[in-house]
């Protein structure tokens, strides 16, 4: 009869060892899977492990087995009991567990489940040792049977148990129903294991064998629950949040506004989405199984079937094409390929864009492109036009003053009619530079003051032995800044010609008599620089309040106008210089 029992007992206890050790196997290595909730599994997996190595020991501790000698049936017991604990305790952690990372979306790093592994591995080793070193309370004693601390811990871990199915069920919508159903039977069996073994007397008597019959039948719902379901169906098992995921990329899908065609390298079509079907007009099972060059057209080589060669040696593809619709009609489209996986005959997810109001948009903006080209080329014609009779009247303006000049007998008369037609041909040659030139906003500062001074010159023809330099290459001009820096270098140049030379006088520091204009731009300011090595202005003259119109002109446009800064030096001649910042001044 022992011997009988201990074969029942060994298989009993082997069966829910070997279960044990493919929990474990299964909830490990399929823990990168799940990045949500998989603590849960984790967690039982693991407490399954060390559960199942106590309960070797315990297998081998138990009464006939003769493989611990001096121990009695106390020590199977104990071991058992400590499995109990293990295990009830482990299973209401991870119900706890997978209970807040649903509510705080909380997970497991993998450093900490590595964490957890040598914990379990600590406590089973505390276990062991305090049960072999006769630390551990006692729980059966021979001739009296069960200890009171045994008949309580039953009652505890029920309790524990009991807790445990609370908190799964809390949890209930985040857990497969199937795999739910197993493990709330384990626990209930649990439960009645546990209940049961409160009641033998005896290692070998009927209770004992029935809490053994019912812990099989545990880890049989346990192996359902992970093992069985795990491999028949493992997405369940992997995490319920790949459900989800499939179940929002689905929605997603079917309600972008694009066309989805899940196709191979051949173009073969296996699934689409519903906007693919309104688009072309096809039923969803008239376009799963064709191919894609039933819908494309050639199009200055970019037919669909063509371009997935391309794909073969890349990931991503990107071009515009024609497709044909179910009708007959031509619809421009966007094709957006990407490569999904390269196995087998490979799949190739594609997204195909509607571009017929962006078609629309863009000759619309090409046909409004050419419009403002006209209108800007009209525009140019016109405004140089507009400069040519500006120029045109001035000249004439010019000419009428020049008549009226030689009429004059008065010498001081005559030079001040000479001097109002050099201002007026300052304002002439800006329009003239514009007229001729390609950009109607702004000057050549250059060839216009070179123009302006040769014409100063001619005014003053006693002066031909004076060196004249002009310095502004590379400076740019608009016509608001242009006018009144050529009135303003008119009227500087004309006062050097008319007083820094005197008759008689030498120039100064030097035996050639110059005026230097220059003109230069940083980027940001203006400078414009007048200078002679004349005579200079007499020493107590002020010339900001000076009433001669040449000066006060000066003034007035320099500061007043440009708004800039004027500046003199008297050193060695007379050194007038002009700095302004580009903008729109107004008088």
């Amino acid at each position: 009869m022992m011997n009988s029992y201990l074969l029942f007992h060994s298989l009993a206890e082997m069966t829910s060892i070997a279960v044990a050790g493919c929990v474990f196997a299964i909830t490990w290595n399929t823990r990168i899977y799940r990045p949500k909730g998989s603590s849960f599994f984790l967690l039982i997996g693991i407490a399954s492990l060390f559960a199942g190595g106590i309960d070797l020991v315990h297998t081998m501790a138990y009464k006939g087995m003769n493989v611990f000698h001096g121990f009695d049936s106390n020590l199977p017991t104990q071991l058992w009991i400590a499995s109990r604990y293990l295990q009830s305790l482990s299973i209401l952690a991870a119900s706890g567990l997978l209970f807040l990372q649903i509510s705080r979306d909380m997970d497991m790093s993998a450093s900490a489940q590595y964490c957890l592994l040598a914990g379990y591995a600590v406590i089973t080793a505390l276990l062991l040792f305090a049960i072999f070193a006769r630390i551990f309370p006692d729980c059966f004693i021979e001739g009296s049977g069960l200890t009171p601390f045994k008949r309580i811990s039953e009652y505890v871990i029920c309790l524990i148990l009991t807790a445990a199915a609370v908190l799964l069920r809390q949890s209930r919508g985040y857990i497969d129903r199937e795999i739910l159903r197993s493990l709330m039977a384990a626990i209930v069996l649990s439960i009645l294991t546990e209940l049961a073994f409160t009641l033998y007397t005896d290692v070998y008597g009927l209770f004992n064998m029935l809490g053994h019959i019912l812990k099989t039948i545990v880890f049989l719902a346990l192996y359902n629950a992970i093992v069985h379901i795990g491999i028949k169906k493992p997405y369940t098992l992997l995490s319920r949040d790949i459900l989800d995921s499939e179940v929002r990329y689905r929605t997603i899908v079917e309600n972008s506004n694009d066309a989805l065609f899940i196709h191979d390298f051949n173009g073969k079509i296996s699934d689409v989405n519903e906007n693919a079907c309104k688009m072309l007009g096809y039923r969803r099972d008239e376009l799963v199984g064709a191919n894609l060059s039933t819908i494309s057209k050639p199009n200055d080589g970019q037919y669909i079937p063509e371009q997935m060669t391309t794909l073969r040696n890349n990931d991503l593809l990107l071009f515009e094409s024609e497709v044909i619709l179910k009708d007959g009609a031509l619809l421009p489209i966007e094709f957006s390929a990407k490569v999904v996986s390269r196995n087998g005959d490979g799949i190739i997810q594609s997204f195909v864009r509607d571009i017929t109001k962006r078609k629309q948009a863009d000759e619309a903006l090409r046909e409004s492109d050419k419009a403002l080209r006209a209108l800007l080329a009209e525009k140019d014609v016109l405004l140089k036009e507009v400069h040519h009779r500006v120029k045109n009247n001035l000249a004439a303006i010019m000419g009428l003053i020049d008549l009226q000049g030689q009429k004059i007998v008065d010498e001081s008369s005559r030079a001040a009619m000479t001097e109002l037609s050099n201002r007026i041909r300052s304002m002439s040659l800006v329009h003239e530079q514009l007229y001729q030139s390609k950009d109607l906003s702004r000057i050549d500062f250059q060839n216009y003051l070179d123009t302006l001074v040769s014409h100063l010159r001619l005014s003053y023809e006693r002066f031909f032995n004076l060196h004249v330099s002009v310095v502004a290459t590379g400076v740019d001009m608009c016509l608001d800044a242009a006018v009144p820096c050529g009135l303003l270098i008119t009227e500087l140049v004309t006062n050097a010609f008319k007083y820094a030379f005197p008759a008689g006088q030498p120039c100064i520091g030097t035996l050639r008599c110059e005026i230097a204009v220059t003109a230069e731009w940083d980027g940001a300011t203006y400078t414009l620089t007048v200078a002679d090595n004349g005579v200079g202005l007499p020493a107590g003259l002020d010339w900001t309040k000076t009433k001669t119109l040449g000066l006060l002109l000066v003034k007035m446009l320099g500061q007043n106008q440009l708004q800039g800064k004027i500046e003199l030096d008297r050193t060695g001649g007379t050194t007038f210089r002009l700095q302004f910042a580009p903008k729109i001044a107004q008088l």
